[in-house]
């Protein structure tokens, strides 16, 4: 199922507008609010994926990383891809009315999907 879902998502990406820019704190606190949080194991080693949808941070063990982001027009849907060691990462968020599914994908396999209400 991940590789057709994954498969999916690659031909989606490609109709979306790719964008590169530094992201502002939006809140007054300067600290990201998290949208979810994996522990995945990455090369051997337990490693914490958190990220902020309301800002777009990516946080890699307390460390913000630089990704690649992927918007719709709509601004509803989200891919962001990055790279921890020779591993490529990929969160893609998908935002249905109230509802916002989450998903990780590790060197093209979904690692896990998370599902909330807005």
């Amino acid at each position: 199922m991940s590789v057709l879902l994954l498969a999916h998502r690659k031909a989606e990406c490609q109709k979306k507008k790719k964008i590169f820019r530094k992201v502002g704190v939006l809140d007054k606190s300067g600290e990201p609010k998290l949208t979810h949080s994996w522990t995945v194991c990455v090369d051997g080693k337990q490693t914490t994926i958190a990220f902020s949808r309301d800002n777009m941070y990516v946080l890699v063990d307390g460390e913000q990383v630089q990704c690649t982001a992927y918007i719709t027009d709509k601004g509803f849907d989200l891919d962001l891809k990055f790279n921890i060691q020779s591993n490529n990462v990929h969160i893609y968020s998908d935002v249905e009315g109230h509802k916002m599914t989450n998903y990780l994908f590790l060197n093209d396999e979904l690692v896990e999907t998370e599902s909330r209400k807005m």
